[in-house]
């Protein structure tokens, strides 16, 4: 229990960091604490990976709308994912 009171101190993304930096002992998994901290490992280093496909799509789609803004001139678009983004 002694380990669980710097994480609650932790922001959400140094939490996941520090999880999905964990190595425990995959032998272990039978131990109930081990399997746990297996589980908080995989799910962290996957939340990493789909934060990063969706930074690198968000960029893709912002040169795409500024792309459609530039072509059509000064109407406004709204796009299905980012409704605040319009053209100007």
């Amino acid at each position: 229990m002694s380990c669980v009171s710097p994480l609650r101190a932790m922001t959400r993304m140094q939490l996941i960091r520090t999880l999905a930096a964990w190595r425990p002992d995959l032998s272990g998994f039978r131990n109930l604490a081990s399997a746990y901290r297996i589980t908080l490992k995989s799910l962290g280093r996957r939340y990493l990976e789909l934060h990063d496909e969706i930074a690198d799509l968000d960029v893709m789609i912002a040169a795409l709308v500024d792309e459609a803004c530039t072509r059509s001139g000064p109407r406004a678009i709204q796009s299905a994912t980012s409704p605040r983004r319009s053209c100007c």
